[in-house]
């Protein structure tokens, strides 16, 4: 494998797996919230949407005021227009 797949195997020697463990909602559009809020989907309300306004405390929020984002979002939108402005606004 090292030799048809050089950089596979380069991250395989440097990587963890974690066979009992899976992600944290069964879909993307799920799961993005939890990766970017750091709850689990039975402490957020199931039926909300990936909006700011349903997830106001995400990573977001918390770089916006430092960083720079240049973010895209295809499916949510938890980045707030005061951080990540539409890309036709951008300079």
């Amino acid at each position: 494998m090292d030799k048809l797949f050089p950089n596979l195997a380069r991250v395989a020697d440097t990587s963890s797996w974690y066979r009992n463990h899976t992600s944290g909602a069964a879909a993307t559009l799920q799961s993005l919230p939890v990766l970017l809020t750091g709850r689990h989907p039975e402490d957020a309300d199931d039926d909300a949407f990936p909006v700011y306004a349903n997830h106001p405390d995400n990573l977001f929020t918390l770089l916006g005021g430092t960083y720079d984002l240049r973010v895209s979002e295809n499916l949510t939108k938890l980045c707030p227009d005061s951080s990540c402005p539409a890309p036709a606004d951008r300079s």
